[in-house]
């Protein structure tokens, strides 16, 4: 009987993944040593970040291993086998994926070793929060959200500007604010500044031939008193201010509408830059929305009402702020819920395609809204029936 020939023993080591770098256990699990993927936490940081590490180090750490004179790296997490399956074989190493044991890295440290080890990841989690930090404030959706922000205080502040300078300026032409309705056209008359007097002498170059006529006479019969030069000089600088204020809001709303071009195209085309905006501003960013279902999308802006709801069980919101859209607020009452909900759910995909793959699908989009709604406009054109008043009673406690 011919001798069998004795095969000899590979040894195995299992390979850790940790916040520092690749960590070595023998077969009996005995901590062997730690290799950090860099010297410095920032160093560091960046190759947990990127997922991948440099050659240099895989190459490195796998001689290593070779040397302590092992033959298969055992691990369970899939990020370990990526990053040592292209040197692995150039090594004359075997991989191995096993199932998932539970190992104590720091406990398994000797003391001194464990001490340092502690250090190193609480300087790398302090450099991961940092990248996190700067790559959230990179984000060009925040710029919309701040944006749309900034509009809303500059429109609220050019309203209340307009009404103080209105009922000052009343105090000397009364007439001319029920017969000046556009707020800049005002803004730009007392901002001059130009008295009663002079309004009704400039008339015919500030105003349209018929406007001009109705200041002319409301300035030869006002009741209103008189001004002085000080007076009309601290109002002018109050109606500039009013004016510049209402400039600077139209640019940031170009502005608004250029970013919404740019970066959410799809979401433009569907609700509107101004609307689309002010959704991205609602949820936080682009990338929140994108994850909302269409459901809480429906209702975004109407949260004292949808919690009323919740509460009472009557009154359910239909819609939120996408009311804003001419589909919804020009349709009749009974289409306005179904249209909400169409609209919601383009909204929705819209803002996926914009955040995920950045494909530009937004004619698409427009096209298949407007068919759905069309769809409704046809199927649902006449009111539905009035239940009866016990009918509706009944109903109201089953629900």
């Amino acid at each position: 009987m011919a001798a069998q020939t004795k095969m000899p023993v590979m040894r195995q080591a299992y390979v850790l993944m940790t916040a520092a770098g690749l960590a070595v256990f023998d077969e009996n699990l005995g901590y062997l040593g730690l290799k950090p993927f860099a010297e410095k936490p920032e160093a560091i940081a960046r190759v947990i970040t990127s997922g991948e590490a440099p050659k240099d180090y895989v190459d490195r750490f796998l001689e290593e291993v070779k040397e302590m004179g092992f033959a298969e790296l055992l691990y369970w997490d899939e990020r370990v086998g990526e990053m040592l399956r292209a040197g692995a074989e150039t090594h004359g190493l075997r991989l191995r994926a096993v199932d998932r044991l539970t190992l104590d890295v720091e406990q398994a440290m000797p003391a001194g070793e464990a001490e340092k080890y502690r250090d190193l990841v609480r300087d790398v989690s302090t450099e991961l929060a940092r990248l996190k930090i700067i790559t959230e404030a990179e984000r060009r959706d925040l710029h919309i959200v701040h944006a749309v922000r900034a509009l809303d205080d500059l429109e609220k502040m050019k309203n209340q500007l307009y009404v103080r300078v209105k009922e000052w300026y009343g105090v000397h032409f009364p007439e001319l604010g029920a017969l000046v309705e556009d707020l800049d056209a005002f803004l730009e008359v007392v901002a001059v500044p130009l008295l009663r007097k002079e309004v009704a002498e400039k008339a015919s170059s500030l105003f349209r031939p018929e406007l001009a006529r109705r200041v002319e006479e409301a300035a030869a019969r006002s009741v209103g008193g008189g001004l002085s030069s000080r007076d009309a000089a601290v109002l002018s600088a109050l109606a500039s201010l009013g004016r510049d204020v209402s400039r600077l809001a139209e640019k940031t709303a170009d502005y608004i509408k250029d970013l919404m071009a740019s970066e959410a195209p799809n979401l433009s085309a569907v609700a509107g830059p101004v609307l689309g905006s002010r959704l991205i501003s609602l949820a936080g960013g682009l990338e929140n929305l994108a994850r909302l279902p269409a459901s809480t999308i429906q209702v975004l802006g109407a949260e004292k009402a949808l919690f009323r709801f919740l509460k009472t069980g009557r009154g359910a919101p239909k819609h939120g702020v996408i009311f804003q859209h001419p589909l919804i607020h020009m349709a009749p009452k009974w289409q306005r819920g179904k249209i909400a909900r169409v609209l919601s759910t383009k909204i929705s995909i819209a803002a996926r395609i914009d955040y995920f793959s950045k494909e530009d699908r937004s004619s698409q989009l427009r096209e298949a809204l407007e068919k759905r709604v069309e769809e409704i406009r046809r199927k649902y054109a006449a009111p539905p029936k009035k239940e009866p008043p016990r009918v509706a009673e009944r109903r109201r406690r089953w629900r």
